[in-house]
């Protein structure tokens, strides 16, 4: 039964997210995350703190469906929450990116990134090309 849990699972628009990326110093990311799905921003520091922060919401969205089990060796992340919901977002000082996870195959996901300074999009197909993308807009 719990497969019709989510009717229309591939229109929502909670399966996108904006990235404000405020600094990338040694290749380390720092900035902000949105999600409507949320009730305020998170904050990361790094680019282990965006992947962990992402995989979470990912996780509580149950959305999009794991293809292997997630394995952890510690407890999961806390998300670091605003206590009111964003009412509009404020771009990120370097980028800002809209990032569209559509499939999570191979302990990886899949979906495209737009940049939203210059209209470009690319569809990726794992965490680290998402990355590679995010790290060659920046440079």
């Amino acid at each position: 039964m719990q497969q019709y849990k989510h009717k229309n699972r591939y229109k929502n628009k909670y399966h996108t997210s904006i990235i404000c990326i405020d600094s990338y110093n040694g290749k380390i990311l720092n900035g902000r995350l949105y999600n409507e799905f949320l009730d305020g921003v998170v904050y990361f520091k790094s680019t282990m703190e965006f992947i962990l922060s992402m995989s979470d919401i990912l996780t509580k969205m149950d959305y999009p469906m794991p293809f292997l089990e997630t394995r952890m060796f510690n407890s999961p992340i806390k998300l670091d929450l605003h206590p009111k919901k964003y009412k509009s977002i404020k771009n990120g000082i370097l980028e800002t990116f809209s990032v569209r996870i559509v499939f999570c195959q191979n302990s990886s996901w899949q979906g495209k990134v737009s940049w939203l300074k210059n209209g470009q999009e690319k569809k990726f197909r794992s965490v680290l090309e998402l990355l590679i993308m995010f790290d060659s807009a920046l440079q």
